[in-house]
C-alpha cells in the first residue's frame, strides 16, 4: 500500500513552524496470532523550511534560526512484534542489511553581537527594547550542511529493555 501526504503548512508547536511538507511511503502488513510483521520501504519525508523556536529557550541573543531542504529517508524498515503464551512480547525494529536511514539538511541562525549581554535574567520587556535596535548592532550569521546516515542498525524492546545494535555508523557537517 502506497502512502503520500502533502502539508502546506504546520505548526507542531507554538514557536515551529514547517512549510511544504511531502511525505511517501510503501507499506505492507502481515499479522497472525503470534506475529505482526510490517515491511516500511522507500519512505521519505521533505520539508522545505522549518522556522525553530528562538531565543527564550536557547540563547537570548539568537535572533533566527531555522533548517531548509530537510530530507529524510529510509530505505527498508521490518518492523515486528512476536508474543508467544510464555513469555512476554518482544519488539523489534530492523533495517535491511543494504538500506540506511539519511538526515539532511542546511541550518541558518543568528545572533546579536553586543558588549551588552543578554542572559536569562533579563525580562522580556528588556529583552524586546534591545532586539527593536538589533539594525544598529552587528550580527553573526551562521550557515551548516548536516549529513547523517545510520545503516545496520536494529532496535529490540523486550521485557522494558531496549536494546540498540549497530554495524556501521557515520556522520558529517
Amino acid at each position: 500500500m502506497l502512502f503520500q501526504s502533502r502539508i502546506d503548512r504546520l505548526f507542531p508547536s507554538a514557536d515551529t513552524e514547517l512549510n511544504k511538507i511531502a511525505a511517501t511511503s510503501d507499506i505492507d502488513l502481515k499479522w497472525s496470532p503470534e506475529e505482526l510483521t510490517m515491511q516500511i520501504q522507500n519512505t521519505q519525508l521533505n520539508i522545505a523550511q522549518a522556522a525553530l523556536p528562538v531565543a527564550e529557550k536557547f540563547n537570548l541573543s539568537l535572533i533566527q534560526s531555522q533548517a531548509t531542504d530537510l530530507l529524510l529517508q529510509v530505505g527498508s524498515i521490518e518492523l515486528s512484534q512476536v508474543s508467544g503464551h510464555d513469555s512476554s512480547p518482544q519488539l523489534a525494529l530492523q533495517l535491511a542489511p543494504d538500506a540506511e536511514i539519511l538526515l539532511s539538511s542546511d541550518f541558518y541562525g543568528e545572533n546579536v553581537i553586543s558588549e551588552e549581554p543578554i542572559s536569562g535574567q533579563v525580562s522580556e520587556q528588556s529583552r524586546k527594547r534591545f532586539l527593536r535596535n538589533k539594525k544598529q548592532l552587528p550580527v553573526q550569521k551562521y550557515d551548516a550542511k548536516l549529513t547523517l546516515a545510520l545503516k545496520g542498525t536494529t532496535l529490540i524492546q523486550s521485557s522494558g529493555q531496549l536494546e540498540i545494535n549497530t554495524n556501521t555508523r557515520q556522520a558529517s557537517t
